[in-house]
């Protein structure tokens, strides 16, 4: 593919094997209308030197409209296929984590009782909307099996003093306690835990490393 400039400075491509094979053809064909003689005087004066000129127009004037033509179907092409590539690469995009860990999305009953870690915002002990209906689901289970206990664990970060930190946790658990109870839990089948940050879920110091740091995680123990 080479690349040309016509005489009013706009630059075109052209693959160079199509413009000799156009270069050939026009100058055959301008040559068999000036029925030149069969030697040719190479002293081009008059009336043959302005055909020559305009030969030579027409030849740049077809080579810009064939490159212009093959430089946008290059540049069309070229735009489809990074639409495409940006596409595939980003068919699947991550937060701070997948549904199961940090969302409820629309879970069936059955993942919703499966689902046993609760996240929490820095500095908080308040349940998140998409926390909650896991929660409950696993209360009701309690509440349908009375020999049925659980433990509940409370995590922070690792930012904040040691004391600050299991105090944190204990109220994290807490907080997931009083919900179960509220729907009707027996206090007897729930124990509480705070570990502080002494068992972090990522060994990281990254903000999404203490947004999996920061829950409570429900254990079942043997009835």
């Amino acid at each position: 593919m080479g690349k040309f400039k016509t005489l009013h400075g706009h630059h075109f491509c052209l693959d160079e094997s199509l413009f000799r094979g156009i270069l050939i053809r026009t100058v055959c064909v301008q040559i068999k209308d000036m029925a030149m003689p069969q030697q040719v005087n190479l002293e081009f004066k008059g009336d043959t030197f302005m055909k020559l000129k305009t030969l030579a127009q027409v030849v740049l004037v077809s080579c810009a409209i064939l490159g212009l033509t093959a430089c946008s179907s290059m540049k069309k092409h070229g735009d489809q296929s990074g639409v495409t590539d940006a596409n595939a690469s980003g068919s699947q995009t991550y937060g701070a984590g997948d549904s199961s860990n940090f969302g409820g999305g629309n879970l069936t009953p059955e993942q919703l009782l499966a689902k046993k870690t609760y996240y929490f915002e820095f500095d908080k002990a308040d349940i998140s909307d998409n926390d909650r209906p896991a929660i409950v689901a696993n209360a009701n289970h309690l509440v349908a099996n009375s020999r049925a206990k659980v433990l509940l664990e409370g995590h922070t970060d690792p930012r904040g003093s040691r004391e600050y930190n299991v105090a944190l946790g204990e109220r994290r658990a807490n907080a997931v306690a009083n919900l179960m109870k509220s729907k009707g839990v027996n206090p007897d089948q729930v124990r509480v835990i705070s570990y502080g940050a002494e068992r972090l879920a990522a060994t990281g110091r990254t903000e999404q490393d203490y947004q999996r740091d920061r829950r409570v995680v429900l254990v079942s123990l043997q009835q």
